[in-house]
């Protein structure tokens, strides 16, 4: 029986990266406008509800680094995407040529 606790948190941290992907465009336009001195007040003003309507996950800050199969997020390589305890069974398996023992 599959873990259904790592496939809801793909399912969440997959909504997250799409929220960031989407919205991180439009959020640094509307910053730059706010920014811009030669824009009126009352446009600014409506510049800067609009940035605030745009949801709050859709920040880098919001993105966690977990593995895929454990779906935990201590000790998770960012350059692979899996915890050191994967990393190493697939370094020692053959998977990911190029590591070393001595870098676990």
């Amino acid at each position: 029986m599959p873990n259904l606790k790592k496939f809801s948190w793909l399912k969440n941290e997959g909504k997250k990266r799409l929220y960031y992907a989407v919205y991180e465009i439009k959020k640094n336009c509307l910053k730059s406008l706010l920014s811009n001195f030669n824009i009126a007040n009352k446009s600014k003003f409506y510049y800067s509800y609009k940035l605030n309507a745009i949801t709050k996950k859709s920040s880098i800050s919001f993105y966690k680094n977990a593995c895929f199969e454990t779906a935990l997020s201590r000790s998770a390589f960012s350059l692979f995407k899996y915890s050191r305890h994967f990393c190493k069974f697939f370094a020692s398996s053959g998977l990911f040529c190029g590591m070393r023992k001595s870098s676990f």
